[in-house]
């Protein structure tokens, strides 16, 4: 799951939070498309790897262009994206298994 850290280096590296949730939404859509049961651990692994990178980047000299606010936590809301595309691919991927 190398998405995971692509992801989070993206976003550490962009203005704008509008490229990095559309990386979340495709790249959970193919992992759940292409594994429907392991859906849920795709959703995981990259919507928290934007909290990983916020809380290690820093560590390692990365920071984000932008205003970190001081509740780091607020990064889990890239769970939000990332289950949505996960289910979608997953839903996506059982339909065109049961035509089969």
């Amino acid at each position: 799951m190398s998405f995971g850290a692509i992801i989070g280096w993206i976003d550490l590296q962009a203005s704008e939070v509008q490229p990095v949730a559309l990386l979340i939404l495709i790249s959970t859509a193919l992992l759940g498309f292409a594994q429907p049961q392991r859906a849920w651990l795709a959703a995981l692994i990259i919507g928290g790897s934007i909290l990983a990178a916020h809380l290690i980047g820093p560590s390692v000299g990365l920071n984000p262009p932008y205003e970190v606010k001081p509740n780091v936590l607020v990064t889990l809301v890239a769970l939000i994206p990332a289950f949505i595309g996960a289910y979608i691919g997953a839903f996506i991927g059982w339909s065109v298994q049961k035509q089969h």
